[in-house]
């Protein structure tokens, strides 16, 4: 493999493609079928990204044209910098790589010789503060993959009502949170009501499923019950349960049985039990 030319402004040093070698390996030989140049031959990257299996290709096979695409402008940008010395091999194209049928059509190209997909989250995406995907930094809830359209993360989490962030929850998200969603939920509505300082603790159990029994008995499942026992005392062993106004208490559990799937049923706990003592009878 020749070395490539360096890029106007040079490739981002913290950019390493995964597999480079090999790529550009498996897919050589479609590529130089007419051709040891590849002459002729069209290779697409789905998702380019920061260019560098595209310049590792071109590099390869000078008689090959690239077709790049990617759905984030700013990676667009900067992998054009980088593959400017294949100007005239490369087409960089804004879609989707589940528009590629659209996008071939529209550069009258009716067959490739390769494509190639790396798929997953660019490190552009993480590295990047202002696009929100990183939870370490505090920055804008964005998590767009194209900031060009689309709502953002803040739009659905301000925007969606409980219902609509239960079925995100459960379809995309995982089980294991439950209990953090129900005590971010229980902290914030505290915080807001301004009782911070008459709640020493707020403990959130989250309960294993629980069946139906005694006078119904008909084994239905409840899904995995909240228990609430809010304390007033440091002390564990003298502890008592604090009183909290009804209507805090009610939109805790309105919010809690609507914004994690995984819970149908809130309890608060009033008996003069220690922390963590805490009994499902």
């Amino acid at each position: 493999m020749t070395q490539p030319p360096e890029a106007a402004g040079g490739p981002d040093p913290a950019h390493v493609p995964v597999l480079l070698e090999r790529c550009v390996a498996l897919l050589a030989p479609a590529l130089t079928a007419a051709s040891s140049t590849g002459h002729g031959a069209v290779v697409v990257d789905c998702t380019l990204g920061m260019g560098g299996h595209a310049e590792a290709l071109l590099a390869a096979l000078p008689g090959v044209r690239l077709v790049g695409i990617d759905r984030d402008p700013e990676a667009l940008r900067r992998s054009g910098e980088r593959l400017a010395p294949y100007a005239r091999r490369t087409t960089l194209v804004h879609a989707v790589y589940d528009q590629l049928p659209e996008v071939l059509a529209g550069l009258d190209l009716a067959c490739v010789a390769g494509v190639l997909f790396d798929l997953g989250v660019s490190s552009l995406q993480l590295d990047e503060a202002d696009r929100g995907f990183a939870y370490a930094q505090d920055a804008p809830l964005d998590m767009r993959m194209d900031p060009t359209t689309g709502a953002t993360a803040a739009d659905v989490v301000n925007g969606y009502d409980g219902k609509a962030l239960a079925r995100v929850l459960k379809e995309y998200g995982e089980e294991r949170f439950a209990s953090r969603i129900a005590d971010a939920i229980v902290r914030e509505e505290t915080t807001n009501a301004g009782l911070d300082h008459d709640i020493w603790q707020f403990p959130v159990v989250l309960l294993a499923d629980v069946r139906s029994v005694g006078v119904q008995g008909d084994g239905r499942t409840y899904g995995h019950p909240v228990v609430l026992r809010p304390v007033s005392s440091e002390d564990a062993m003298t502890a008592d349960w604090s009183r909290v106004p009804y209507d805090v208490l009610a939109r805790i559990s309105n919010r809690i049985t609507n914004e994690v799937p995984e819970v149908n049923r809130v309890v608060l706990d009033v008996t003069s039990k220690p922390p963590g003592t805490i009994e499902w009878e």
